[in-house]
């Protein structure tokens, strides 16, 4: 009994020795992170509007620049998943809810998401699909 206990002891003194990473990392070393402009935003299959978004590690700022509206969304996201996932939530209101599709290509980023429900894929059926493009350097 003695033994197993310093065992168990020895164990969790290893694990806890384990290197620690400088810093936390939001997918793909953080790629999503920073500002992001519209080049193209549908809604239900037809064109729609969207400006400016900014992504911090655990949210999204919707910009609109016709009328200086900021969006605040809490954001959660599932890099493991194949595609991505990732949910927003409105801060103001917790019942609108939205889960979503993400994919790079490049300094590309597309989105695709729906209320309350994955898309099909990255298009715009019953849901939004954005393509958006850094703005400024790569992160």
């Amino acid at each position: 009994m003695r033994r197993s206990f310093i065992l168990v002891l020895l164990a969790a003194g290893l694990a806890a020795a384990a290197p620690v990473p400088k810093e936390l990392k939001l997918d793909d070393g953080g790629r999503l992170l920073g500002e992001w402009q519209t080049e193209r935003a549908e809604l239900n299959g037809r064109v729609s509007s969207s400006d400016y978004l900014i992504f911090t590690r655990d949210s999204v700022n919707w910009k609109n620049s016709k009328d200086g509206s900021d969006i605040i969304w809490k954001l959660t996201i599932d890099p493991t998943k194949s595609p991505k996932e990732f949910e927003i939530v409105l801060n103001q209101n917790p019942n609108a809810k939205y889960l979503g599709l993400y994919k790079f290509d490049g300094d590309t980023l597309y989105l695709a998401c729906r209320q309350n429900a994955l898309p099909s894929g990255f298009n715009s059926e019953n849901g939004y699909l954005h393509i958006l493009k850094r703005v400024g350097p790569s992160k």
